[in-house]
């Protein structure tokens, strides 16, 4: 599988996404909400979204810790495959931050064959 790089797109109202070889990273900024709850952030594309599901950290824009939450990116073969989410956020906080992640080579079953 080749990796062809992506420069900086739009994946939501606060996120952008780029990929450079086999590491893509998701900038968030001013991502807020009026009531404690998920952000939703956006989708990354299939061809470049993890295997399997991963979390982070969801900085928030504070002095303290106390509002940092999880990030969630779901993987390949997941319900909402490639969505990107903010758990549980605290209301009226903005979130910003950069999250990185690596992508692997991936064997796609065609019948009795493999593609890499």
């Amino acid at each position: 599988m080749n990796f062809v790089d992506v420069s900086w797109t739009t994946i939501g109202s606060y996120a952008a996404y780029r990929r450079d070889g086999r590491v893509v990273t998701i900038r968030v900024v001013g991502a807020k909400t009026s009531a404690i709850g998920n952000i939703y952030i956006g989708t990354i594309p299939l061809k470049d979204c993890p295997a399997a599901s991963i979390m982070g950290t969801a900085l928030a824009w504070s002095a303290s810790v106390a509002n940092d939450k999880h990030i969630q990116i779901n993987g390949l073969n997941q319900q909402n495959s490639g969505g990107v989410t903010i758990l549980s956020a605290a209301a009226n906080q903005e979130y910003t931050f950069q999250f990185t992640y690596q992508i692997y080579k991936r064997e796609i079953k065609y019948g009795n064959s493999t593609k890499k």
